[in-house]
């Protein structure tokens, strides 16, 4: 049996969980590489709108594809009328869109999900087909930190809802020829008793360096990189979580 998508797991929780742990205002850090509004963005991997609903809030007209049905459940259950996005439960290495758009905005290190070759190769040629010829292609690598393996589950945190509710994560990581696996254990405790969920995913690991040269490998040529979306609050010795990089391509 082919094993369960991590997000489809937690869809439920995703907002109180990852949703809460980006500590950076990743979406000033968006807004400031992408073209103005009304474009039309292609969102990949939009979960549960984090993102999709605040540009949408914006003026962007937003194609916003994810390969998890619950995740795109929960998305469905926030927009209103009022937002111009197109919600498809769609794959990233087969993208069945005709676009174009004006940019293509792949979000909190959800290309590192994209672990083989040619499954990388797939994207950024679908990538080249759907955007304009001044298109752009923007994602983000989460950077890893030397030493932050770990034997057993360590407690990530722990945090009271809004409804009463207790939410405790556990984690454990380990890498292997480049590749991070990251085991998760999730406990929500409420007054009617208690849930639990397990999660495994793999992320390819990144530096800036070799993020740049394996877009360029693909058609792709660095426009403009920042880190930790907020770069005039970080100096020479800013301990650096994630590089953000916008993309053109090289061919058009």
């Amino acid at each position: 049996m082919k094993p369960e998508w991590s997000y489809d797991i937690i869809a439920p929780i995703y907002d109180f969980d990852m949703g809460r742990n980006m500590p950076f205002d990743d979406l000033a850090g968006y807004l400031a590489l992408l073209p103005p509004a009304p474009a039309q963005l292609l969102e990949v991997g939009c979960g549960t709108g984090r993102l999709t609903l605040p540009l949408a809030d914006r003026g962007y007209s937003i194609t916003a594809i994810d390969r998890s049905g619950p995740m795109l459940e929960q998305l469905h259950l926030k927009q209103t009328a009022q937002h111009d996005t197109t919600p498809l439960l769609m794959d990233a290495r087969h993208m069945s869109l005709a676009g174009p758009f004006d940019a293509v905005i792949f979000a909190y290190s959800g290309f590192q999900y994209l672990l083989d070759d040619a499954d990388i190769k797939l994207f950024c040629e679908q990538v080249q087909r759907l955007i304009t010829t001044d298109g752009s292609l923007i994602l983000d690598i989460f950077l890893h930190r030397e030493g932050g393996e770990t034997s057993t589950y360590i407690l990530d945190y722990e945090r009271e809802l809004d409804d009463g509710c207790v939410l405790s994560r556990h984690k454990r990581l380990s890498i292997d020829n480049g590749v991070n696996t990251i085991q998760r254990k999730y406990k929500l405790k409420s007054p009617a008793g208690q849930q639990t969920y397990q999660t495994e995913s793999r992320q390819r690991l990144y530096s800036p360096a070799s993020l740049v040269a394996r877009l360029e490998a693909h058609g792709f040529k660095l426009d403009t990189g920042m880190f930790d979306y907020l770069p005039h609050h970080c100096d020479a010795n800013c301990c650096h979580r994630f590089f953000t990089a916008r993309f053109i391509s090289g061919s058009k």
